[in-house]
């Protein structure tokens, strides 16, 4: 199965971005990083970009190349191509109008790994929450 049928470019310095595989709660998630600038694109099926950017951590330390050329020049989303709008409180996080994909530059990586904190997990989930209650409930009424 392909992954992508384009490779999807960077809006910050339009290098080819590469898939990157990363294990969130036992589930498989495929982001995007720029092997140029150090920028990272999360697809809104992906999960908290806070918590994305906490586990990309040290993989995007490239702020030094093209991002501090392009002086802070977005460009297009990689997957709709359509101009990306700033986040209006957290400074180098842009967000997709159209497929609500996000896109972070390095220093917006670090924004949003220091502005989310992580929660815990759940003793348990909400389907086993409910069904405990559900089960207890119908046993009380025989």
């Amino acid at each position: 199965m392909v992954y992508r049928e384009q490779q999807r470019m960077c809006p910050l310095c339009m290098a080819p971005m590469s898939a990157s595989v990363l294990s969130v709660s036992d589930e498989r998630v495929d982001i995007d990083l720029c092997d140029g600038c150090g920028g990272a694109y999360f697809d809104f099926y992906d999960g908290a970009p806070g918590h994305l950017a906490r586990i990309v951590g040290g993989r995007s330390e490239r702020a030094d190349s093209a991002a501090s050329h392009n002086h802070g020049a977005i460009g297009l989303c990689p997957v709709c191509e359509v101009v990306l709008s700033p986040h209006s409180d957290l400074e180098g996080v842009y967000r997709c109008d159209q497929c609500f994909g996000v896109f972070a530059t390095p220093d917006g990586l670090r924004v949003l790994a220091e502005t989310f904190i992580a929660s815990p997990p759940p003793e348990k989930s909400l389907l086993k929450e409910f069904s405990d209650w559900l089960v207890d409930h119908l046993w009380e009424r025989k």
